[in-house]
């Protein structure tokens, strides 16, 4: 008897998925195989006046993201910013926010993904190419 009830689920299951095909094949749906892409960040890419009391950098991308995983990765040029707490997504995944602690006059590089490290991913699975945030924060006298 259990077995019944395992496969009535199991078929249940089965075609539900394949209504959801269905109606996404007669909509128009295609799969979504395009890359994600960073659309504003904040501070700018290559900002040479960054206030060093900032407190978070913030990286908006074109799509939502998977909010389990991200690799923010050092760039050996430079500076990376000392974490200040865990990094956060926004309610629709297309924000990540990272809590920083930074200091005045330092050039700071961050690269979201790079070789070895793809962890920005769209919830398609498609990796966020690498990209480079490089900003410099204003020397304690210009603040």
């Amino acid at each position: 008897m259990p077995w019944k009830m395992s496969l009535a689920l199991l078929l249940l299951t089965v075609g539900f998925s394949l209504i959801t095909v269905a109606f996404a094949i007669l909509m128009g749906a295609k799969p979504d195989n395009e890359a994600p892409q960073v659309t504003v960040t904040n501070p700018q890419n290559n900002d040479r006046r960054v206030p060093s009391d900032l407190t978070a950098i913030t990286i908006t991308f074109s799509e939502p993201m998977m909010t389990d995983r991200f690799s923010f990765c050092i760039d050996p040029a430079a500076k990376f910013p000392e974490a200040n707490g865990p990094a956060t997504f926004s309610f629709d995944g297309k924000t990540v926010t990272y809590p920083v602690k930074l200091e005045p006059g330092r050039d700071y590089a961050i690269w979201l993904n790079n070789a070895q490290f793809q962890m920005f991913q769209d919830r398609s699975g498609n990796i966020l190419e690498p990209f480079l945030l490089q900003f410099q924060t204003a020397p304690l006298e210009q603040l």
